[in-house]
C-alpha cells in the first residue's frame, strides 16, 4: 500500500522528493483537484492538467505525484529551464466538466504565483486552457488567438515517433519502422496522430484504448498500404471480419497515379493525380490460426476467391475516390472514400508572447481579469 492510499500523502511525497502538493476543493463548482510540484530547481514547475476518473482519492494523488516527477526528468533531459509539476482534476471529462470548475481550478493555479505553469493533457482541451487562462497567466498550450501556438498534438506525436525511430536504430541499426510491430497505448489527440505517422512509416501497429469508440474510429479510418517504390505503388489488405455470411478480405494495390498495363497495377507518379484502388476479393476465415497477422497482407490459406459478376473466377475491383462497388451475392458494398494526405512538419521553439489588451471592451469584466471570449 502506498503512502497516499494509506492516508499518508506526506510519506510518499518524502519518498519521491516532492516539494509541494496542493489539494483543491471548490464546493460551488464541485472541483476536486491535485496540483503536485516535484521540483523547481531549474525553473517553475510545469506540466499539463489531466481530468480523469480514479478509483480513489489516493490513486489521484499518486498519479499526480508520479507524473510531476516524470516532468522533472523530462525537462532536465531536454535541457530546459523548467521544473516538474502536474495537475489532476477528479471527474469524468465527458460528463462532469464545467466552465465554473475550470475557472475555479485556474484560481488555484493563480494562488501559486507562478510556481506552477499548467497546460493541456488527457481529458482537457485547448478550449479548457483558454477558460483557465481567464483566471491566471500561468498557462501554456493556448489557442493562437490567445497568443499561444495552437494545437501541439501533431508535434507531440511526431516527437514520439521520432523517439521510436531512434530506439529502432539503437536496437536494429536502422531507424526504419517498416515491418516492425509497434504497440500504441491510447488513441487520444496525440495517439491518433501518432497512429497515422506509424502507419505511414510502414509499421505493423497494435493499438489499445479504454474507449471502445476510439478503437472503432481507428478501424474505420485507417486502412494502411505499404509503399513499394518511389512512385508509391503500395500494397495492402482490407479486412472485414464482421461480414456476413462469411468474412471478407481484399488484397490489393493503392496507386497514387494509377496505370494498369502489362506490368500489372503500378503508379507512374508519387502525387495523387489519379488515385486508384485495385482489389482482389476473397471470403472465408480471415484468422484461421487466431494469431496476430500483418495489417498489410491477407492470409488466404482458409479463404477462397469471390467469383466475378461476369463469370470470371476472381472478382477484381478498380475504384477511384468517391466510387462504390456493389459486391455480388448480397455481400454488401465497398467504397473508396478518400486519400488521407500526411504533412511534413518543421519544428522550432519560440517563446509564447502576449500583449495585454486591457479590459475596456470586455462586457463581462470578471473582476478586472480578461475573459476567455473577448479579451
Amino acid at each position: 500500500m502506498t503512502g497516499t492510499e494509506s492516508g499518508q500523502p506526506l510519506t510518499q511525497m518524502t519518498a519521491m522528493g516532492h516539494k509541494k502538493v496542493l489539494l483543491c476543493h471548490d464546493p460551488d463548482s464541485g472541483l476536486r483537484a491535485v496540483i503536485a510540484i516535484h521540483s523547481t530547481a531549474l525553473g517553475p514547475a510545469t506540466g499539463g492538467t489531466r481530468m480523469w476518473t480514479y478509483d480513489s482519492d489516493g490513486a489521484a494523488i499518486t498519479d499526480a505525484l508520479r507524473l510531476a516527477r516524470g516532468m522533472t526528468y523530462k525537462y532536465a533531459a531536454a535541457g530546459l529551464d523548467l521544473g516538474g509539476g502536474k495537475g489532476v482534476i477528479l471527474g469524468d471529462p465527458k460528463r462532469d466538466k464545467t466552465e465554473a470548475m475550470l475557472r475555479a481550478y485556474g484560481r488555484f493555479v493563480e494562488s501559486l504565483a507562478g510556481e506552477y505553469i499548467t497546460g493541456e493533457d488527457v481529458g482537457t482541451t485547448l478550449a479548457d486552457m483558454e477558460t483557465i487562462y481567464s483566471e491566471t497567466d500561468h498557462v501554456v498550450t493556448l489557442p493562437e488567438h490567445c497568443g499561444g501556438v495552437g494545437d501541439i498534438s501533431p508535434a507531440t506525436a511526431l516527437g514520439a515517433v521520432v523517439a521510436t525511430r531512434a530506439c529502432a536504430e539503437r536496437v536494429w541499426g536502422t531507424p526504419s519502422l517498416s515491418g516492425r510491430r509497434v504497440a500504441l497505448q491510447g488513441l487520444g489527440v496525440v495517439g491518433s496522430k501518432a497512429l497515422a505517422l506509424l502507419l505511414e512509416d510502414g509499421a505493423d501497429v497494435v493499438v489499445t484504448d479504454v474507449d471502445d469508440d476510439k478503437l472503432a474510429w481507428a478501424r474505420a479510418h485507417f486502412t494502411p498500404f505499404l509503399p513499394q517504390d518511389n512512385n508509391y505503388t503500395s500494397v495492402g489488405a482490407v479486412k472485414v471480419p464482421g461480414a456476413s455470411p462469411e468474412q471478407l478480405g481484399f488484397a490489393g494495390f493503392f496507386l497514387p497515379t494509377g496505370r494498369i498495363d502489362d506490368q500489372g497495377p503500378h503508379s507512374v507518379f508519387p502525387d495523387a493525380l489519379d488515385p486508384q484502388l485495385a482489389l482482389t476479393a476473397f471470403e472465408g476465415d480471415l484468422f484461421p490460426s487466431g494469431s496476430p497477422q500483418s495489417v498489410y497482407s491477407l492470409d488466404t490459406a482458409s479463404m477462397r476467391a469471390v467469383p466475378g459478376k461476369d463469370g470470371a473466377d476472381q472478382l477484381r475491383i478498380l475504384l477511384r475516390p468517391g466510387q462504390t462497388y456493389e459486391l455480388p451475392g448480397g455481400r454488401g458494398s465497398i467504397t473508396f472514400d478518400k486519400v488521407e494526405r500526411f504533412a511534413g512538419l518543421s519544428i522550432r521553439t519560440d517563446p509564447v508572447r502576449r500583449e495585454g489588451k486591457g479590459h475596456g471592451s470586455c462586457p463581462r469584466r470578471h473582476g478586472g481579469r480578461r475573459c476567455a471570449t473577448c479579451c
